[in-house]
């Protein structure tokens, strides 16, 4: 692989809880930052308990971003036998710049905040604290295995119904799948991290990776 890490640090703010975690790539030569910020699910109602509905909410938010393509919209699902599951959305914005990069998800991470709680008007967000993103960034650090999927999930629906436009059904297909790896990760009881990256491909990408 091309893509290596230089250097991370976590970045806090009022006291106990995290701005940001900043990343420091090298990519085919080329170094460049990537801000991360994250916000975590506390408390939801008894009907957005399901797994599968809580993986919905993340597509709901992709839907919503689709457009801004300077950002990775992130879901992060980590158990610590610690602190348990700790359930998480958020924004990754990459450039040159650290202070470019930063602005972009800030402003971004806003834009979020604003989807989630006022789609999810019954459910109860913040931000992470300080420990709370150690513990995530810990168990990603020391995890000695991992698997990665790309691609463009298969639509849940898509076989009953004409899709509208290019995006109406992408991310549909990934809830199926995902909800039982969470879930058999759970079961199994040891300290496991479920990540999710979503980007809004430019549709010509988009149909080269179908066609293939």
């Amino acid at each position: 692989m091309s893509l290596q890490l230089l250097k991370y640090r976590l970045i806090p703010k009022d006291r106990c809880l995290l701005d940001c975690i900043v990343y420091r790539l090298v990519d085919r030569g080329e170094e460049y930052y990537r801000v991360l910020k994250l916000l975590r699910l506390l408390r939801n109602p008894r009907e957005l308990a399901q797994i599968e509905t809580l993986l919905d909410m993340h597509q709901d938010v992709v839907s919503a971003f689709k457009h801004e393509t300077r950002a990775r919209l992130v879901l992060v699902a980590v158990y610590s036998k610690h602190l348990g599951l700790i359930w998480c959305y958020g924004v990754a914005v990459a450039d040159r710049e650290l202070e470019i990069a930063k602005a972009w998800a800030d402003k971004l991470f806003e834009a979020l905040k604003a989807c989630l709680k006022g789609t999810y008007r019954q459910a109860v967000f913040r931000e992470l604290t300080y420990d709370e993103a150690c513990e995530i960034v810990r168990i990603l650090m020391n995890s000695k295995h991992a698997a990665a999927i790309i691609g463009l999930p298969e639509p849940r629906e898509a076989m009953a119904r004409p899709a509208k436009t290019a995006y109406y059904y992408i991310g549909t297909r990934i809830v199926e799948m995902a909800e039982e790896v969470v879930r058999g990760l759970l079961a199994l009881g040891e300290e496991s991290a479920y990540v999710a990256l979503a980007w809004a491909v430019p549709l010509d990408i988009c149909k080269s990776t179908c066609a293939h």
